[in-house]
């Protein structure tokens, strides 16, 4: 089950706000900053800059004079060269980078953990293995963020990592973490301090990134005011654990804001963002769609068994949303994404997945992009909640292919239903699928071989 799984295979952790925008030194500030003297065609100026400042120039006068020997044939050439022959860089010149496929990034996230998980893919080790890079090679170049779960970064020892960070740098892929946020297991101590003592732990983790030269771009975090709320996991049958923080919503919210600053105070750059489990949160009043599961084969619904948004007390999630976001924004802090935790295999339940994309997800978009934040669905499936109360067929041939097939069914059922996503996220927690790569293998589907069809939708 998606809460369930992330919280065996997660502790997760970090946040941004913005910083300043600084003022590229550029031809154009430096020519203003000579006094308005200099033109572009000037080299008799050069005398009124600084030596930095000259070189800037200088290159700005060469470069047109380069680009002008060319005749337009040649020209033309080059461009269509740039374009459709050489990777994609994304990179744009005001330092942001540009989702790869259109207005759309693509977030992959595979099963790859150390053997001692409970669910890892059976050749997680090959994944970045310089011999095997011609395997995914296209999922390289078309995505545009790769993720880790913060309990899987031990896996990878130092000189591991820095291959990781040199393959994904040198496709122009970013690094996204995803972590707790506020952590129920350290309630034990200092509650006022949660929120801190939380990032403390978390920020550790992502050192193993930045000690192999990377950076983390961006930090999802698990339903953090959940984890620590009323209650918490505590009614679930698989969270035997009690949750000793007990924190009503704006308590949650308070621990939150002071993670948020100790990772922005830690690492500026880092974007942090949400994870909602929606299944098990009401939302807009409809009922939360893990209840149908929990009640048995008859898919009868019973918010009473809704055991996750007893966290945040019974509320409404969209109510608990709008909370968390006003108190972030006056803090004076930022969230940048929201992500919602829906496999398919939860949508697939009385009313219908229709209505649960219709009546759940579109709304929480909505209401995601309201506040300035990027939306995304996490597309996967969860088997099972599919075959529940029977268990899942042990032929890994049926459940890669059920894989595949749902994950791709919960993008188009979103799209279908004129739902948009400025993140498309394809991601497995689960045992499924048994292999990540090669990405052109069909039979039994990868992983990746998943995630090229789901970027195929796009078009």
């Amino acid at each position: 089950m998606a809460w369930q799984s992330r919280m065996s295979n997660n502790n997760r952790g970090p946040g941004t706000a913005p910083t300043a925008p600084t003022r590229r030194r550029t031809k154009a500030n430096v020519l203003r900053g000579a006094g308005g003297l200099c033109q572009s065609r000037d080299t008799g100026c050069l005398g009124a800059a600084s030596e930095v400042d000259r070189i800037i120039i200088r290159e700005g006068i060469e470069r047109r004079r380069f680009i002008m020997s060319f005749r337009p044939s040649q020209l033309i050439i080059m461009i269509l060269l740039l374009t459709f022959v050489l990777p994609p860089c994304a990179v744009y010149a005001d330092g942001e980078d540009r989702p790869k496929n259109g207005s759309t990034e693509v977030w992959v996230g595979p099963n790859a953990f150390d053997q001692s998980q409970v669910i890892p893919s059976s050749d997680w080790q090959q994944l970045f293995d310089p011999a095997h890079e011609q395997e995914w090679k296209e999922v390289l170049m078309k995505a545009d963020v790769y993720s880790f779960f913060i309990d899987t970064l031990k896996d990878y020892p130092p000189e591991a990592m820095k291959k990781i960070v040199a393959l994904l740098n040198r496709y122009h892929v970013k690094i996204e973490v995803e972590a707790g946020g506020t952590l129920a297991d350290i309630c034990g101590g200092d509650k006022a301090t949660v929120g801190l003592r939380s990032a403390e732990i978390e920020l550790n983790k992502l050192e193993r990134i930045y000690q192999a030269g990377g950076k983390v771009s961006y930090l999802a975090l698990d339903n953090p005011t959940s984890r620590v709320g009323l209650n918490g996991r505590l009614l679930s049958p698989f969270s035997p654990q009690p949750n000793g923080c007990q924190f009503p919503l704006p308590e949650s919210i308070t621990q939150l804001i002071q993670y948020l600053k100790a990772v922005r105070a830690a690492h500026p750059e880092i974007k942090p963002g949400l994870i909602v489990n929606l299944p098990n949160e009401i939302y807009d009043a409809t009922p939360c769609a893990s209840a149908s599961y929990l009640s048995g084969p008859g898919h009868k619904l019973d918010d009473s068994r809704c055991f996750i948004n007893i966290g945040h007390g019974g509320m409404d999630y969209h109510e608990v949303f709008d909370s968390i976001m006003n108190g972030v924004n006056e803090a004076g802090l930022k969230l940048y994404f929201q992500h919602a935790d829906n496999p398919y295999s939860f949508m697939v339940n009385s009313p219908g997945v229709s209505d649960v994309v219709k009546q759940r997800l579109i709304p929480l978009g909505k209401q995601t992009e309201s506040y300035g934040l990027a939306f995304g669905l996490i597309h996967n499936t969860d088997l099972a909640w599919e075959y529940a109360p029977n268990p899942v067929p042990a032929d890994p041939n049926v459940q890669d292919r059920l894989f595949h097939d749902q994950t791709l069914q919960s993008v188009e059922a979103l799209r279908n239903a004129g739902g948009m996503e400025q993140h498309l996220y394809i991601e497995s927690w689960q045992p499924y699928p048994h292999l990540i790569l090669p990405e052109n293998v069909s039979s039994p589907p990868t992983f990746m071989y998943t995630v090229l069809g789901a970027i195929g939708l796009l078009n």
